[in-house]
């Protein structure tokens, strides 16, 4: 819809979303505009046809035009347009979320009933009956003459078990037994041993910090002064032997920086020591070689 007046000499033809994107623009707020019908209000300067949009409610030149401007107005809904074309058919939805565990199902049908299995094997023999109480004598009868021998009588049948018997009296202590064996001796003389050197941009740096004689190392590792995350590690931990803490520095930055190669050492029994060979190694490793390696750079 297009609005329109003739002011002085000039006619001024405004769209009407033109003259919302103006109102916009201004940054005028638009909690009445438009009127609950739909209608817009606006003010356009004569002989010059520059419009501002106003809200009624308001008081003052916010809601009501100069003596120097005409009040013209219009309605925010436009003319109803031809149809679009039909749009292109969309892509495919991505595949649901799962549904929802299901009920538990009723219970199924009895299954058919089994083969009788085979019979048991025979129980153990009860234990042996208390014998029966005596009789009471009879009345002293005629002396008859001598009988045959009668046949032996059945065998009864087992007494029913006796009553269970009352629980024993606690068994006195048992000796005291003799003490064991000693266990091994535990660790001692724990000692941090370290050592620090540069490392020039571009360079990488091997190196390996034995322990002192009849030492081992529980634990080692690098660190630089400064923690710079360019100085990348790619290798900490002990030797072969585990007489020591080694590993390996690149610096990647553009600035020396320095490293500490650290490993923490502890005495260890005597039948857990290595040849003396080895411990003689370390000793000459200790005093004399440098504990660093330039690889690179």
């Amino acid at each position: 819809m297009r609005v329109s007046s003739l002011l002085g000499a000039r006619p001024r033809t405004v769209a009407a979303s033109a003259v919302v994107a103006i109102a916009v623009t201004g940054g005028i707020a638009a909690a009445s505009i438009p009127d609950g019908d739909g209608t817009i209000h606006a003010c356009m300067l004569k002989d010059v046809g520059t419009i501002r949009v106003i809200d009624t409610a308001k008081s003052g030149l916010k809601g009501k035009c100069s003596n120097l401007e005409t009040e013209i107005t219009w309605n925010q809904k436009g003319q109803t347009g031809p149809k679009g074309d039909k749009g292109d058919p969309g892509a495919k939805g991505d595949p649901g979320a799962p549904g929802a565990k299901g009920d538990k199902g009723d219970p199924g049908a009895p299954g058919a009933k089994g083969d009788k299995g085979d019979p048991g094997a025979p129980g153990a023999p009860g234990a042996q009956g208390d014998p029966g109480a005596p009789g009471a004598p009879g009345a002293k009868g005629d002396k008859g003459d001598k009988g045959d021998p009668g046949a032996p009588g059945a065998k009864g049948d087992p007494g029913a078990p006796g009553a269970k018997g009352d629980k024993g009296d606690p068994g006195a202590p048992g000796a005291k037994g003799d003490p064991g064996d000693p266990g091994p001796s535990g660790f001692t003389g724990y000692q941090k041993v370290d050592a620090s050197t540069t490392i020039g941009p571009g360079q990488t740096i091997t190196g390996f910090l034995p322990c002192p004689s009849g030492k081992r190392p529980t634990g080692g590792g690098w660190t630089t002064a400064e923690n710079d995350f360019q100085v990348k590690m790619f290798g900490s931990g002990p030797d072969a032997n585990n007489t020591g803490w080694g590993g390996g520095m690149h610096n990647q930055g553009s600035t020396t920086r320095t490293l500490t190669l650290t490993v923490y050492c502890v005495t260890v029994p005597a039948t857990q020591l290595q040849a003396q060979a080895e411990a003689r190694s370390r000793e000459r490793s200790a005093n004399g070689r440098s504990v660093f390696k330039i690889v690179k750079g």
